[in-house]
């Protein structure tokens, strides 16, 4: 499982100003196409308050509006928007150089509206440019999310791996990088890296899911159980742990326990096929 919540916030952001922008829109157009109706069919003074051809003007221009609502291209969140949400994986990188600090908030644009590629590129040109560490951490971090989500395994694990090897790994690094090493089947380094993301932060609850996750694999489920159990303590509603409770209480034939968190799984809008799927 890859996790892109930030990514997921953020569109949901989006798509939530855009239903806001679309009604506004729309009433006003319903507002200047009342007001025509009664200025042609119903008004019987002298001057109107609205001119019809005022009026002609503000429905085009709404019209106009949504029929930009629905272009792809619509503009992106602003940089100040990025640099307030991912202020913890940023900080203060390249504080003292606007121009770099702007490049590093264009970058993240690119990345959220899946222009990897320029991204890359840009991160790329930032990196001989790292004075520090928050800098080294900031361009090196969002590389890896580029290439993990260009499915590019090779390059998101060198640089997560690089980043632990030269100190500038955090629970969240170890916590991604152990999710490729799962999927690659290399379960023992899986082991070590999620244990370390947890001795980084003991409140990250995808890296406690993680560790369930690989016991779970290797068969332990006492352990899946545990962890996944800790995952919970520190938010109830993480649905994937909820999730691999379900499955590995039904593997053992608890089926009360299996039913009551695949019930709280799909309140945590996980597919219930999904979760039928995976005991099957």
């Amino acid at each position: 499982i890859k996790y892109n919540f930030e990514k997921f916030c953020i569109r949901i952001d989006l798509l939530m100003a855009r239903k806001i922008l679309f009604v506004f829109y729309l009433l006003m157009i319903l507002l200047g196409v009342g007001g025509l109706v009664y200025n042609i069919f119903f008004f019987q003074g002298e001057e109107p308050l609205f001119q019809n051809r005022s009026l002609i003007t503000v429905i085009i221009a709404f019209f106009y509006g949504i029929i930009r609502m629905k272009n792809p291209s619509s503009p992106k969140k602003s940089l100040s928007y990025y640099e307030k949400f991912y202020e913890n994986e940023i900080k203060n990188a390249f504080c003292d150089d606007k121009k770099n600090r702007k490049k590093l908030l264009k970058a993240l644009q690119n990345y959220n509206v899946d222009k990897y590629e320029k991204s890359i590129q840009q991160l790329n040109e930032l990196v001989p440019l790292c004075k520090n560490s928050q800098e080294r951490y900031a361009v090196n971090f969002f590389l890896a999310k580029n290439y993990t989500d260009l499915e590019d395994s090779v390059n998101a694990i060198s640089i997560y791996e690089s980043m632990i090897q030269t100190g500038i790994a955090d629970s969240t690094v170890f916590s991604n990088l152990s999710l490729f090493y799962i999927e690659l089947g290399d379960l023992e380094k899986a082991l070590k890296v999620c244990k370390m993301a947890i001795q980084f932060d003991s409140k990250n609850e995808y890296a406690f899911h993680n560790l369930a996750s690989v016991y779970f694999r290797l068969g332990e489920y006492e352990n899946g159980i545990k962890y996944s159990s800790e995952a919970l303590k520190i938010n109830n509603k993480f649905a994937h742990s909820l999730k691999l409770l379900a499955i590995i209480y039904y593997i053992l034939g608890d089926t009360e326990q299996g039913e009551n968190y695949k019930k709280r799984a799909i309140a945590c809008r996980i597919q219930k096929k999904d979760i039928e799927n995976s005991i099957n």
